[in-house]
């Protein structure tokens, strides 16, 4: 937040969800773990004044070996040569990140994660 609690002419303000008690998403609420490339609908948790913004997220997850994979971009980015991007260097030890993707104008994303397990949660967006 700016000191003035305004962001400067032109800017764009981030607003904090401030403490989830729990994960918006994992294997149980419907994130699909595999290699195929997967749509996430944000619009349960991102408001629409976000549609086509930056989403601050927070990830946990492992897998039972290394070197497994997961990207988490942009709808419609042809390639993942600009996106989230983590790698497993240990076998099942959880990795713990956060990152930001922008969502298109529905509020979804493009992902997909090679893991045993996965939690994702929205901390925030700007606006």
């Amino acid at each position: 937040m700016w000191a003035s609690g305004v962001a400067p002419a032109g800017g764009e303000s981030y607003v904090s969800r401030g403490n989830t008690a729990v994960w918006d998403w994992s294997q149980a609420s419907g994130l699909t773990i595999g290699a195929s490339l997967y749509e996430l609908d944000l619009s349960s948790v991102v408001p629409a004044a976000a549609a086509g913004k930056k989403i601050d997220f927070k990830i946990k997850w492992k897998s039972a070996g290394v070197q497994h994979s997961l990207w988490i971009k942009p709808m419609g980015l042809a390639d993942f040569g600009n996106c989230y991007e983590q790698n497993t260097l240990l076998a099942n030890e959880w990795h713990w990140d956060t990152f930001t993707v922008q969502c298109d104008a529905d509020r979804k994303i493009n992902y997909q994660i090679h893991a045993a397990e996965c939690s994702l949660t929205v901390r925030g967006w700007w606006v």
